[in-house]
């Protein structure tokens, strides 16, 4: 029960890959409910609005295979239709050569999460 709080209180505070890898890894065992939910929120945000970042979490992922599963697992139909697509965009059009495969999965996520959403927004 303390761990799950903590864990709330922690994914507020997600910022960059360092952090969500972090917070992955202490509280892997609280990805469930709100907790996840708020896992994707961050996910999904940071993916949307700082691609730019994306060569952090591929060196992360590099490191540790399952951060690579987390990260992909929460882009999924709780986040924002709108951030969906910018990732999906993000993905297929501004891919870093050396993540092809990686884009191809968070393209093949985002796509897969906004057709399970339907209408939302």
């Amino acid at each position: 029960m303390a761990d799950a709080q903590a864990a709330e209180n922690a994914v507020d505070q997600l910022d960059s890959w360092q952090a969500i890898h972090a917070a992955y890894r202490r509280y892997a065992h609280c990805d469930d409910g709100s907790i996840a939910e708020g896992f994707t929120d961050k996910v999904v945000h940071l993916l949307a609005t700082r691609w730019g970042s994306l060569g952090q979490a591929q060196r992360i992922a590099a490191r540790d295979s399952g951060f690579q599963s987390f990260m992909l697992r929460h882009i999924d139909s709780t986040a924002l239709t709108s951030e969906l697509d910018r990732i999906a965009h993000s993905a297929r059009h501004q891919c870093p050569r050396s993540a092809t495969v990686l884009c191809k999965q968070i393209a093949g996520a985002a796509e897969a999460a906004n057709s399970d959403a339907g209408p939302r927004e």
